[in-house]
C-alpha cells in the first residue's frame, strides 16, 4: 500500500483489483482507498470499464458523506429548500 503522505482525504487514491473468475463465472472486485486503508468488494458478473467506474464512485461517495443537503423547512415554507454545504462532518 502506498502512503498517506500528501494525501488531503479519503478517495483521493484508490486501488482495484479483481479476484476470480470464481466457479460461478463471477470475478470479484475489490476496491480500497490508501488513505483512510477502506475496502470493499462485490461480485460481478461482468466486468465493463462502465460498470467498474460507477461501482468505485458509488463505494466512494458512501465514504465521503453528502456534499449537499436539501431540507424543507416544515409547512410554513412549503416549496422552500435550504441548501447546506456540508464539511464532510
Amino acid at each position: 500500500m502506498n502512503s498517506t503522505a500528501g494525501m488531503a482525504g479519503p478517495w483521493e487514491d484508490e486501488e482495484v483489483d479483481f479476484l476470480g473468475p470464481l466457479l460461478s463465472g463471477e470475478s470479484v472486485l475489490v476496491v480500497t482507498d490508501y488513505y483512510s486503508r477502506y475496502y470493499d468488494h462485490v461480485a460481478m458478473k461482468f466486468t465493463t470499464e462502465k460498470m467498474v467506474s460507477a461501482l468505485i464512485e458509488i463505494f466512494a461517495s458512501l465514504q465521503r458523506g453528502p456534499e449537499v443537503t436539501l431540507s424543507k423547512e416544515g409547512d410554513s415554507n412549503v416549496g422552500a429548500e435550504q441548501i447546506q454545504k456540508s464539511n464532510g462532518c
